[in-house]
Parts: C-alpha cells; sequence; structure tokens
C-alpha cells in the first residue's frame, strides 16, 4: 500500500475581552493508539472496561495515562479478561475516564507538562506510506491552528497541549480511512476492475466481473464467483462455493486461502509466502482444477491438526490463572484457529466435529517457589468432565519449570478448545518463548 488516509482539524480558543475565538498557533497534537473508556470506579492497581476487546487493547510494558492528568501515568502490569493491571501507586479511576494508551516508553513530565515520548504509532506529514515520519507522533500546529496528519486505517486517540504542553483537551477516536472496511449483507457486484485496500464482507453472492486485487481480507458467506484474474495481498475466505474463471494469485507472507465448501480453479492457482509465515492453505470440501503451485500440502483429505506456539514472554500474576495467547502458527490444517492480536481458543468448523487430541506444554520463567498448573479445557469449562489439569511444583530458582498436560474430548461444531497457565511463586513470572517452542498447544482430530 502506497497511499495512505489524514486527518485534519483546527485549533481555536477564545481571547480578549470580547471573547473571540482565534487561531491557536505552535500548540501540540500528539497521535496515540486507541484507548478504552473506564467502565467502572476503582482505587487500586486493576483497571476494569467494558469487555476484553477492549482490555486487549493494552499489553504488559505499556505506558498508559488516566484522563489527561500527567500525575496518572503508571505501567501496565498484565492483561487479563476485560482488566489490566498496572504497577506502581495506587490509581483512582472513575467510570468513563478514558486511558490513554502511549506505548513502551515512559513519558517524560516536568511539573504539570509531559512529553509523550515514542508513542506506539506512526504518523507521517504526506499522505504515503513512505513519507517522512512525525517524530513521537507530535504535530505541531501552524498560524491558522490547523493540525494534519497521515497514517494506516485505525482508530487513534489524540491529545491536545497547549504552547506551555499542558495538556488542555482530547479527540477520542478519531478514525483514518474506512477503518471498518465494506460490508453488505445483499449480493454484491463488481463489473470489471476492482482494488479494494480495506475489508471487504459479503453475506451473499459476490460476483466479480474481471480483475480484482485485494490489499486487506476477503471473506464472502455464500457463493463467490470471479470471472478472471485474482491477486489477493491478504486473507481470502469462502464459505459456499467458489469458482475462479482464470488465474487467482496469493502473495506475501500474510497469504491465506481458506474454504469451506466447493472450489473450482479454472486455469493457475499460485499461493506463495505461505509456510514463512505459519499460514495455511485450507479447503473443506470438493478441489478441483488445472494447475497448482504452492508452498505447502494443500488437499481436502487432511484431518485438522494445529500447532500453536508463544515466542515472546506472557505475564502470569501469581496466584490468577488465564488464558494462554498464542502469536505463532506453526501449521493449521482444518481453519481451527483464527490468529489475531489477543487469540487464546480453537472453534471447531463446520464439517470437522469428532474426538479431539490435545497436547499443551507450558515453560514458566525460573523460580523456585510454588506450584506451576497448566490445564486444557473445553467450552471454557474448568469442571472435570470438561478439561484436564496437571501440577507440578517449581523447579530451581535458576532453571524454568516445564508442566505438560495431554487430553481427549468429543468436540462439536461450535466447541472451543484453550489453555490455561497458573502459578503461586508469590511474584510474576512470563512464558519462556523462542525456539525451541517450550510452550505450545497442539491439536490433532483422531476421528
Amino acid at each position: 500500500m502506497a497511499s495512505i488516509p489524514g486527518a485534519r482539524f483546527d485549533i481555536t480558543g477564545a481571547s480578549g475581552s470580547q471573547g473571540l475565538l482565534s487561531p491557536r498557533s505552535s500548540w501540540r497534537a500528539y497521535v496515540l493508539p486507541r484507548g478504552g473508556h473506564a467502565s467502572q470506579d476503582s482505587t487500586g492497581t486493576l483497571i476494569t472496561f467494558d469487555s476484553s476487546a477492549v482490555a486487549s487493547r493494552f499489553a504488559a510494558n505499556n505506558w498508559i495515562q488516566r484522563a489527561l492528568a500527567t500525575a496518572d501515568i503508571r505501567q501496565v502490569l498484565a492483561v487479563g479478561g476485560n482488566s489490566v493491571s498496572i504497577s506502581g501507586a495506587a490509581l483512582t479511576v472513575s467510570e468513563n475516564d478514558r486511558i490513554y494508551l502511549i506505548g513502551n516508553t515512559q513519558p517524560s513530565v516536568t511539573g504539570g507538562s509531559a512529553t509523550y515520548l515514542i508513542p506506539q504509532t506512526i504518523i507521517r506529514q504526506r499522505d504515503d506510506d513512505a513519507a517522512d515520519i512525525y517524530t513521537n507522533s507530535m504535530v505541531t500546529s501552524n498560524s491558522d491552528g490547523l493540525i494534519q496528519f497521515f497514517g494506516a486505517p485505525n482508530y487513534y486517540d489524540v491529545i491536545v497541549q497547549d504552547g506551555n504542553q499542558a495538556n488542555q483537551g482530547s479527540i477520542i477516536d478519531l478514525p483514518l480511512g474506512a477503518v471498518d472496511g465494506i460490508s453488505t449483507s445483499v449480493d454484491a457486484l463488481f463489473g470489471a476492475s476492482l482494488t479494494i485496500n480495506g475489508a471487504l464482507g459479503v453475506t451473499g453472492w459476490a460476483t466479480f466481473g474481471s480483475t480484482v486485487t485485494m490489499n486487506a481480507a476477503m471473506g464472502v458467506t455464500g457463493w463467490a464467483t470471479f470471472g478472471s484474474t485474482v491477486t489477493m495481498n491478504s486473507t481470502l475466505g469462502v464459505t459456499g462455493i467458489a469458482a475462479f474463471g482464470s488465474t487467482i494469485t496469493i502473495v506475501g507472507t500474510s497469504g491465506n486461502y481458506s474454504h469451506a465448501g466447493t472450489v473450482t480453479f479454472g486455469q493457475t492457482v499460485t499461493i506463495s509466502g505461505i509456510s514463512a509465515s505459519g499460514q495455511t492453505v485450507t479447503v473443506l470440501g470438493v478441489l478441483s482444477g488445472n494447475t497448482l503451485s504452492l508452498s505447502q500440502s494443500f488437499g481436502a483429505s487432511l484431518q485438522p491438526q494445529l500447532r500453536l506456539t508463544t515466542t515472546s514472554g506472557l505475564s502470569f500474576t501469581s496466584a490468577i490463572s488465564r488464558d494462554v495467547t498464542w502469536n505463532t502458527v506453526q501449521y493449521n490444517v482444518g481453519g481451527l484457529f483464527t490468529p489475531s492480536a489477543n487469540s487464546s481458543t480453537i472453534t471447531i468448523p463446520t464439517g470437522q466435529a469428532g474426538l479431539y487430541m490435545f497436547v499443551a506444554s507450558l515453560e514458566y520463567s525460573a523460580n523456585g517457589t510454588g506450584n506451576r498448573d497448566v490445564r486444557v479445557q473445553k467450552n471454557g469449562s474448568p469442571l472435570a468432565a470438561n478439561s484436564s489439569r496437571h501440577r507440578t511444583l517449581a523447579q530451581g530458582s535458576t532453571d524454568g519449570t516445564m508442566v505438560m498436560v495431554s487430553a481427549m474430548f468429543q468436540m462439536a461444531v461450535g466447541d472451543t478448545a484453550s489453555v490455561v497457565g497458573l502459578q503461586t511463586s508469590g511474584t510474576t513470572l512470563s512464558l519462556v518463548g523462542g525456539a525451541p517452542a517450550t510452550s505450545r498447544f497442539d491439536v490433532t482430530k483422531l476421528s
């Protein structure tokens, strides 16, 4: 993608004896990642949001700020469920307070003035993704009070400061571009060439008359007919019947094609850059076509099988269990897992009910105190009939401790499985990631 969307606004304020509005020159606007609103009053080290989706916008080691108060800057210790825990002094939060997400670098605060260093965003001075970047994601208003910047499609928060770097206001959930992509609940007909830079979702029939280039995810629930050439630089998924009249090319490390139904390729299929990123090619129905050029096996007869690993430490607060989130897919035959920023569960898709074997192993960082637990559970239930658990005493203070558990469950369509960890060392520990993968989740359909 080259061209990127932008935003602009003007900063004005009242001045003089008559209170006339005038532009505010040399004011600052810090463009931050999307934060979240607190859902309840609290005083302590836990901030609660409306849902886990909001909480998942934050991560361990992020710096955050409550409302516009520079005295209320804290660091995130861990994220779990619909809340985040923070380190340092207790924080008083009121319901509906905005919790701003700064990034992984602590802001510099002098008196009531703050400099937000290296926010977790990238904004540019022109409408191209090769343009110059604004340092610290900070834009200074010109003599007309104008603020203008460009960035990837997303929601952003903006903190506005006066010339003395005192926080004066904010803009919440500022959208850049078509953040939510394109969605239609009726048939979609595209007559000629089509290039889409945002997500496309169709519930019904989708007919593409000639050439299609997708730079973001496409999903069709129904029939998808492509009359000529399709180039996908992202995920393509079809539930129903897919017919490709000429050529389909799925390229790049994010390339992924999944299909639940019958698929017909009229001439040539090229799917590349898959194994390097752990992506998959999945067909859960009938496959036919002419030439297939793939970087890994493509078959309708393969039993579902999955391996998930974590390559970076996941924090566990002592005596608090949490789902393990997975950030790397080694292989995923059968479409059991949908990667995202906070993925923790697998879901059994249509046509794949049966008996499954689950094997989970977790390696906790070194600490010689307490127990280490791992549990595989079905449909989020800790009951004995729906889970399998293993507990062991911690190893020495210089060695990590690994626990492993296996389980067999009869799984129906829509059932989920997840891995839960727990440690009681009295301090926060992390999972050991990297290679070889000692914290992983293996899933295989047996029958």
